[in-house]
């Protein structure tokens, strides 16, 4: 669900936030994880290419994995969040993505 997109900046359908000006953005993709086995990882891609990425190796706790960034991006550009794992027994809780531009 979105909490505050008064401009509809995000687009639901393709998980992507889409910036209507040039201008330097803030991003946050935080999520608990918790698996048995193998590594978590989570990424931010700007327009379709990896522009940051984090791992989480196994662990029967919850792991919080967060990723910050500060990106310059021209109208138009996108940032999708996303995750995949390498196991088969695990789970995800609150998963936030956020962006906003700075100036």
């Amino acid at each position: 669900s979105t909490e505050y997109d008064p401009d509809g900046l995000f687009n639901h359908s393709n998980g992507r936030f889409t910036a209507p000006v040039a201008g330097r953005y803030f991003f946050i993709f935080s999520l608990g994880v918790t698996f048995n086995s193998g590594y978590h990882y989570s990424y931010l891609f700007k327009n379709g290419s990896n522009v940051v990425n984090r791992n989480a190796p196994q662990s029967s706790l919850i792991e919080t994995v967060s990723i910050q960034i500060v990106i310059n991006l021209a109208s138009g550009d996108y940032i999708t969040a996303e995750r995949n794992n390498n196991n088969v027994n695990g789970s995800i809780n609150d998963a936030m993505f956020c962006g906003f531009l700075l100036g």
